[in-house]
């Protein structure tokens, strides 16, 4: 799935993940549809 997130959380998220899951981060500036 997709979500968008203040980097705070993110970076709270990142402990949570395991070694090789794989991530996509992108950065998307605008309103997004």
């Amino acid at each position: 799935g997709c979500v968008r997130m203040f980097t705070a959380d993110a970076e709270d998220l990142f402990s949570l993940v395991k070694v090789g899951t794989p991530v996509i981060i992108t950065s998307v500036t605008g309103k997004l549809n």
